[in-house]
């Protein structure tokens, strides 16, 4: 990865997006956004996992249950969970399944790692990666 990609730190034009989305389209317009969608090239290109960053106090909205249900189909899902993006600690748990019915929606969720640095949170990645 170049140093240019490094320092892309998110779209400005895809938040605005996403709020005019909001302030435009009637209410019933549900929609949600993926943090992370973890990509491997070789030897195979797939998707394999999708991350979703959420602080300690966010619940996992009806809209997630709904997209992370059909996402479940192509890779799993781990929810990583801080109130310290930049730093850590990163307490990751991954996503089996959910009701969107019931208000606030149920999920399964099983607590696969803690990692208290971006050095442990990039190894359990690695390891991720690895796995077949």
């Amino acid at each position: 990865m170049d140093e240019a990609k490094k320092n892309l730190k998110g779209s400005e034009s895809r938040d605005t997006f996403k709020q005019q989305h909001k302030l435009h389209a009637p209410s019933s317009f549900y929609a949600c956004d993926l943090d992370f969608v973890l990509v491997i090239k070789y030897p195979s290109a797939s998707i394999k996992a999708f991350l979703d960053y959420k602080r300690f106090s966010e619940n996992i909205t009806f809209s997630e249950v709904i997209a992370y249900n059909q996402l479940l189909k192509t890779a799993p899902i781990f929810i990583i969970r801080g109130n310290d993006p930049e730093h850590g600690a990163f307490y990751i748990q991954q996503y089996k399944g959910g009701d969107w019915h019931p208000n606030p929606p149920k999920t399964e969720l099983i607590e696969v790692a803690k990692c208290p640095t971006w050095a442990e949170l990039v190894e359990w990645e690695r390891k991720l990666r690895q796995e077949h």
